[in-house]
């Protein structure tokens, strides 16, 4: 797979994460097992991250930029970005930069690792 086919990919899935907020079966097929995401709230295991989404809404007005990525191994990547968006249940935009790992198992990419960290003001 070519690194700009790669990195179609991965963007691909990442706007289905922010899109899907509320859709636990969602994320329960599209995530690992050992998935961790960390937040300002803290880390989260699989568990705890969908009994959050079960609790939000689709994001609107997504905007992704400064998209890397780096291939781990043939099975796994990390994709590294910058995302602006509005909470789907209301509220200022949000900005923060993201990393998210992800590894291929039966075909298919799979969330392993999720972070945001805040873009700071001014």
């Amino acid at each position: 797979m070519s690194d700009e086919q790669l990195a179609q990919e991965l963007e691909a899935a990442e706007r289905a994460f922010w899109s899907a907020g509320g859709d636990v079966e969602f994320y329960r097929d599209a995530v690992a097992d050992e998935l961790r995401c960390v937040f300002s709230v803290g880390i989260l295991d699989r568990d705890a991250t969908l009994r959050g989404v079960a609790q939000g809404a689709p994001w609107t007005d997504l905007e992704l930029s400064e998209l890397t990525v780096t291939p781990i191994a043939e099975d796994a990547a990390a994709l590294v970005y910058r995302a602006s968006a509005v909470p789907g249940g209301g509220g200022g935009r949000y900005e923060t930069y993201v990393t998210s790992t992800y590894v291929r198992r039966d075909g298919r990419w799979r969330l392993l690792l999720h972070a945001h960290v805040p873009v700071a003001d001014g």
